[in-house]
């Protein structure tokens, strides 16, 4: 993805891999849906449900309604400026938990992903949430042919599920050749060092650690008193434990081409400096 800067240089920017936690309606799915651009298309899989999904389809125009090929419903998001695909949405979910699917279609649509992405299909992915994606990954090995059944068949099917998970991460969007955003809540208490609480991503077990070791930009999520405003803050403050390599402001906008500011503007100054001084006609 390009920038173009006022003096008609262009930056490209590298890929980025985040994850973005906080309270439910804290803009966690609105920094996702805004990595979806012009001539940029998004591609998301949600296994929220499509009531909760308003900030992905408050940016399109007309949305056309189909069914993928594992029975998934299909939400395609036209620009409102072109016409043109804004972004994709699928919806993963499980409407009877003692048949659990929804993971196993995740799973094997997710398998085409990477070819769909080197094809030029998406420039960004996103996963929402990553919280409703365990729950659907702990109910398939408790139920169905494939769960866990043993005396501690309780704590085996959420050790089975949290082993589920990792590769979709390790393997599956950590390789993909375009940004990644991934939804997560906030854990309660991770640790507590003097009275001081410690708050992370929520993930099944040692996966909060884990996830957090793999994806370089952690943020969080805020809302403001008004019920409008939304914040994201990118560096760690002793009490979340975020990240950022790309230097994101903290606070910044919760979009991401605000997550650039810092970075571009280095940047651009940079390169200023190293251009050759034009000599003045004598």
């Amino acid at each position: 993805m390009n920038v173009t800067l006022a003096d008609g240089r262009t930056l490209e920017l590298p890929r980025l891999k985040f994850g973005v936690m906080g309270r439910p309606g804290s803009g966690k799915s609105t920094l996702i849906s805004s990595m979806a651009m012009e001539g940029h298309p998004l591609l998301v899989f949600a296994v929220d449900p499509e009531e909760k999904l308003t900030p992905y389809f408050d940016r399109c125009g007309e949305i056309k309604r189909s069914v993928g090929q594992y029975g998934q419903p299909v939400l395609v998001g036209l620009s409102p400026k072109t016409g043109k695909p804004l972004m994709q949405v699928e919806l993963f979910y499980d409407d009877e938990p003692k048949i659990p699917r929804a993971i196993t279609m995740l799973l094997a649509r997710l398998e085409q992903v990477r070819g769909e992405v080197e094809a030029g299909m998406w420039a960004s992915f996103g996963l929402d949430s990553w919280t409703q994606l365990e729950t659907f990954a702990i109910w398939r090995r408790q139920t169905g042919p494939m769960a866990v059944k043993d005396a501690d068949a309780f704590g085996r099917a959420h050790g089975a599920a949290k082993d589920d998970l990792k590769p979709i991460v390790v393997a599956r969007l950590m390789p993909l050749k375009c940004n990644v955003g991934i939804v997560f809540h906030t854990t309660e208490v991770m640790k507590e060092e003097g009275g001081v609480s410690f708050f992370g991503m929520k993930a099944i077990g040692t996966l909060s650690t884990e996830l957090s070791a793999l994806l370089p930009e952690r943020y969080r999520a805020t809302a403001e008193a008004d019920g409008v405003t939304r914040r994201l803050w990118t560096r760690p403050d002793g009490r979340f434990d975020l990240c950022t390599l790309i230097d994101a402001p903290s606070p910044c906008r919760n979009d991401f081409k605000a997550l650039w500011q810092n970075w571009i503007a280095k940047r651009a100054a940079a390169a200023a400096a190293t251009e050759p001084v034009k000599e003045e006609p004598k």
